[in-house]
């Protein structure tokens, strides 16, 4: 009935549109004197329906949670026969996987992950929790998490290792040994058969997993003599290491700082390290490394010395 009533109340499925939209909270629209050349901001319409629907679907989860804790002691089955409790708890999850509701469906879900059963939503057997973990994916580091984990459950490797490959060159904050964990994860599932995927897109994945890892572990080399290079003044090494220890660099910005204690560190004051979206990030050596190659350099050149 709940469900009946939520979808009765939005016949035009507004909800479904809001949330599609990325719930937003104003909208622009025409002024009351029909000028369509001056706009201004109201609150979108369209929550108010999905409101509505969300109390709605509230009284659904309340059930869940009353059979489930009421299954927790019942012994489910006596001689042979459901037990009255046993036979709610499986109509209440019949009305669930029955649904279509795609608005129900993604409250539901939502609400989920807000109890912390992630578990629950990866057993889930429907065809809209990729749908919905795909929408989230985008924004949402967890959400991304829990696709690769439904693939991998479902026996879809392929397509798990391809969210795997998309998280490690993602975005997302992550440091630098958890991209090359997920380069890892995303070779290992590529390299599993997969039905329906053909050799020569798999060879492909693989290639290109290949290639983001050889440049990863020669980036990881790079982070760890920086990390160990006591020329670097103090106050600026946090700041060099964060741009080093995130997203995976191209091969020519890693390539031309790989050999950074060659001899044009110790004769300069500073060197840059470079990523293709962020502007140079100025790395200062420390005065006293500087002055004592220089003195060296003054005294190895007057006369007399050889």
């Amino acid at each position: 009935m709940a469900l009946n009533g939520a979808a009765r109340s939005d016949k035009a499925n507004l909800a479904y549109s809001w949330i599609m939209d990325g719930r937003p909270e104003q909208v622009r629209c025409p002024l009351p004197n029909g000028c369509r050349q001056i706009l201004t901001f109201t609150q979108d319409p369209r929550k108010e329906y999905f409101l509505f629907r969300k109390q709605c679907y509230d009284l659904i989860f309340k059930v869940v949670l009353a059979v489930d804790t009421l299954a927790a002691s019942d012994p489910g089955q006596i001689d042979g026969q459901l037990t009255i409790i046993a036979k709610r708890q499986n109509e209440a999850y019949g009305v669930i996987s029955d649904s279509t509701d795609e608005v129900f469906l993604t409250s539901l879900y939502d609400w989920y992950l807000e109890q912390g059963w992630s578990e629950r939503l990866l057993q889930t057997k429907s065809l809209f929790v990729v749908t919905y973990l795909q929408r989230k994916s985008n924004d949402d580091l967890g959400h991304a998490d829990l696709l690769w984990k439904y693939y991998a459950q479902a026996e879809r490797f392929f397509e798990a290792a391809q969210v795997q490959f998309h998280l490690a060159n993602s975005a997302f904050i992550l440091p630098l040994s958890s991209r090359i964990e997920y380069l890892g994860q995303a070779r290992a599932n590529a390299s599993i058969y997969t039905p329906d995927v053909g050799r020569q897109s798999r060879q492909r994945l693989l290639q290109e997993i290949a290639n983001l890892i050889d440049v990863a572990n020669i980036q990881d080399d790079l982070l760890q003599r920086l990390k160990d290079d006591v020329r670097i003044v103090p106050e600026r090494k946090a700041e060099v290491l964060a741009e080093v220890d995130g997203p995976i660099m191209d091969i020519s910005t890693v390539s031309s700082h790989r050999e950074f204690r060659s001899e044009q560190i110790l004769t300069c004051s500073s060197f840059s390290i470079n990523t293709p979206t962020q502007p140079a990030i100025t790395t200062f050596v420390s005065r006293s490394s500087t002055t004592q190659t220089t003195a060296t350099q003054q005294t190895s050149s007057q006369p007399g010395n050889t």
